[in-house]
């Protein structure tokens, strides 16, 4: 279990769906969402407000980008909990585009989170 759960990174999850789920409790003060397609937000918002909306909570904060650039510049021991919620093609071995299955970017992970913390995927 994880000790703290205060500032939470979830990379994917355009839809909402996951930071509707980490609202639910009351220790989470910060998430960070990275996704690489605003019209998937955007979308979402209009068509499944039940998800969408979740996105413009106060404590939210969306980046639109590729979370290997993202994952680059975040300062080490930053987040309790990251959460990848992608689609399975970003994941496999060999595909060119969005590759998220090399040593630098699981290293950049680690580096972000802090001692104790814990990172899932939610393909």
């Amino acid at each position: 279990s994880v000790s703290e759960v205060k500032n939470v990174l979830v990379i994917g999850g355009g839809d909402g769906g996951v930071v509707r789920e980490l609202l639910k409790d009351s220790r989470v003060e910060k998430i960070t969402l990275v996704d690489i397609d605003k019209e998937v937000m955007d979308v979402c918002k209009q068509y499944i407000p039940s998800m969408g909306k979740y996105l413009d909570d106060e404590r939210v904060t969306v980046v639109v980008g590729d979370a290997k650039d993202f994952i680059k510049t975040c300062g080490d021991d930053e987040f309790d909990i990251i959460i990848l919620d992608v689609t399975d093609y970003a994941i496999v071995e060999g595909e060119e585009d969005n590759q998220l299955l090399d040593k630098e970017f699981y290293t950049n992970l680690r580096n972000a989170m802090k001692d104790g913390g814990v990172v899932s995927y939610q393909a």
